[in-house]
């Protein structure tokens, strides 16, 4: 049997995916979504990672416009068991709320650091966003509100994250993160994922 599968998302800038389900005929199967680790609490399958808050932002899942329960099973994925028919339609919604992330305790070198996260993606700083200044001696406040930002014409289109820091220990300014994967494609300059943490 032939089944086509239709997607429209802007994953990764955003969670929400629309999948149409085509079957050459009328049939029942499972419909296998993954449901990634970092949507249910988790940003490695380890302890090596933490989340600095650890409630999590309800997914939300949709079969022809009824809710179903999205909890995964062990192996990561939601099956979804049915007789499909062409036309039907699911809906994923992973939020993306921006993350703090924390190393183990004993991972000394990032200890009173952290690394921000917005749904797939781990970001960093680069000294092109933040000019003139040391990233090593940014300081992130851990009450800091920090905001997501879609930009297209930047590094092919990315969504950057602002947040309100202190450069130098004192002085207030305001920090850029960009996608890990898209950094040292402009000028060249310093990097870095872990940024120090103001309690």
């Amino acid at each position: 049997m032939t089944v086509r599968l239709s997607q429209q998302t802007d994953y990764p800038w955003d969670g929400r995916v629309r999948l149409t389900v085509t079957p050459q005929e009328a049939s029942e199967f499972a419909l296998c979504l993954r449901i990634p680790g970092w949507a249910v609490g988790r940003p490695v399958p380890s302890d090596l990672y933490r989340f600095a808050d650890s409630k999590v932002p309800p997914i939300g899942l949709k079969v022809n416009g009824q809710a179903v329960d999205p909890s995964p099973r062990d192996d990561g994925y939601r099956h979804l068991q049915r007789r499909w028919q062409a036309g039907d339609v699911v809906e994923l919604d992973l939020p993306m709320p921006v993350r703090r992330v924390y190393a183990h305790e004993n991972v000394q070198d990032d200890r009173g650091k952290v690394a921000l996260m917005r749904g797939p993606l781990v970001y960093c700083l680069e000294a092109a966003d933040q000019p003139g200044m040391d990233l090593s001696r940014l300081v992130l406040p851990r009450e800091a509100d920090l905001r997501a930002e879609h930009r297209a014409g930047l590094l092919g289109g990315v969504t950057v994250l602002h947040g309100n820091a202190h450069a130098d220990g004192q002085r207030p300014v305001t920090l850029t993160a960009v996608p890990y994967y898209a950094w040292a494609n402009r000028e060249k300059g310093t990097m870095t994922a872990w940024i120090g943490e103001e309690m």
